[in-house]
């Protein structure tokens, strides 16, 4: 996927990353955020979001990672752990950072600064 490209590319097809929105990967605080939805999906994995607690919960490769809108810190398989950049709400659409997600739920990403690209793998079934 790329920074400013509402597309991402899953296996060589593209695909719209948040479908009729025209939601794009942005770069805010030094980070790559995205509405990560369509690229949990992709993968295998799930997404709940708590709109009274503003708290979104993604299970994928055995892991549990819970987030809250505004906040630095996470849960992962029940382990604080600290954020870069919060997730944030920009244009109704939820956005969380993208370094911290593939990380955590154990996702090779690289990136392309001079093209603004980035790639993940997913090591547990070979998608990329």
């Amino acid at each position: 996927m790329q920074v400013g490209n509402p597309n991402l590319k899953v296996i060589g097809e593209s695909k719209e990353i948040d479908p009729g929105k025209g939601t794009t990967p942005v770069i805010y605080q030094g980070r790559t955020i995205l509405p990560v939805r369509s690229l949990i999906d992709e993968l295998g994995g799930q997404l709940a979001f708590d709109i009274d607690n503003q708290k979104l919960t993604i299970n994928l490769n055995d892991k549990k990672i819970e987030l809250w809108i505004g906040k630095n810190a996470a849960i992962v398989n029940g382990t604080e752990k600290a954020l870069d950049v919060a997730p944030v709400i920009i244009n109704e659409r939820t956005m969380l950072p993208l370094r911290f997600i593939g990380d955590n739920l154990r996702l090779q990403l690289t990136w392309d600064g001079t093209t603004q690209t980035v790639e993940l793998i997913n090591e547990q079934n070979g998608y990329q």
